[in-house]
């Protein structure tokens, strides 16, 4: 490359400490007291100064014009040829760029299959484990190995997320325990208010069954001192008893019948009594305590 050579043969000349001293000299008359008198006079003053004021930086800016212009000139070429060098680098900077996107999309891969293997292994969802800010250069060895330094912050973050897991599960478990809980509670005092009303109603139950025989025994007593006692009992009767009531408030009647059969004279006893008892379970009494033949 060419080295950069700069003549500057540039030395301004001018009388600016001449022109200096005498404006200084020119400015004393207007060194004055402002009255009402002087008050018109010392307004023309002031537009008279800038006046000189104009004319001498009009001046100047003429001269720096001249003057500038070789500068202008040099930072031209200077902007163009650093030009060359930002192009260079550009082009460079558009390949580096797609080079470590490529090399990153590598690196996100290799760093996401080990979070995977170490996710399986706990049973935890990959995407709880976020790596986007663990993608970098460094994050992957020469030997596209996952860097230790990476490694531990996966494995840490994996802790993180199985020890929240852990926490979540204990809570469960222990909500469903006070929740079985609270239904095993719930079901016991439903069987024993169950077991109460039954309870009520087997004494409510008891309690109007045994009114119940209680009034029928009365009733048939009743009924049997006024229908079935004469005015006077027969020496070869037997004695009224207390009716006998059934569970259910029925009574139990005993009923003596005598009946008049035709048959030989040779004929057994128990052969008419036998024949006797057939007819009256046809009859729908089959309950016959006894029979007499005479």
């Amino acid at each position: 490359m060419q080295e950069l050579i700069v003549k500057h043969i540039f030395d301004l000349d001018d009388n600016m400490y001449e022109v200096k001293a005498s404006i200084q000299e020119a400015i004393k008359k207007y060194d004055v007291v402002v009255t009402d008198d002087s008050v018109k006079d010392a307004k023309q003053m002031m537009a008279s100064i800038n006046k000189d004021k104009k004319v001498f930086s009009d001046k100047c800016k003429e001269f720096l014009e001249i003057v500038e212009q070789p500068i202008k000139d040099f930072k031209a070429r200077r902007k163009d040829i650093e030009s060359l060098y930002d192009d260079s680098r550009n082009r460079l900077k558009v390949q580096v760029d797609k080079y470590d996107a490529e090399k990153l999309e590598r690196i996100k891969f290799i760093v996401s299959e080990y979070r995977n293997i170490l996710c399986d292994e706990k049973s935890i969802d990959h995407n709880a484990i976020t790596i986007d800010d663990l993608v970098m250069l460094t994050a992957v060895t020469s030997s596209n190995t996952v860097s230790s330094k990476t490694k531990q912050a996966i494995e840490q973050r994996i802790a993180i997320v199985e020890a929240e897991i852990l926490r979540a599960r204990l809570e469960a478990e222990e909500k469903a325990k006070r929740d079985r809980e609270i239904a095993e509670q719930a079901r016991i005092e439903a069987e024993e208010r169950a077991k109460q009303r039954e309870i009520e109603q087997a004494k409510q139950y008891e309690i109007e069954k045994q009114k119940a025989v209680e009034e029928a025994r009365k009733s048939a007593l009743k009924e049997t001192i006024t229908e079935s006692t004469p005015a006077y009992q027969a020496y070869d009767e037997k004695p009224i008893s207390e009716p006998v009531i059934t569970d259910d408030g029925k009574r139990i009647f005993t009923i003596t019948a005598r009946f008049e059969v035709k048959a030989p004279s040779d004929t057994p006893k128990e052969t008419i009594k036998s024949k006797i008892t057939q007819l009256m379970n046809k009859a729908g009494v089959p309950d016959i305590k006894s029979i007499e033949v005479c």
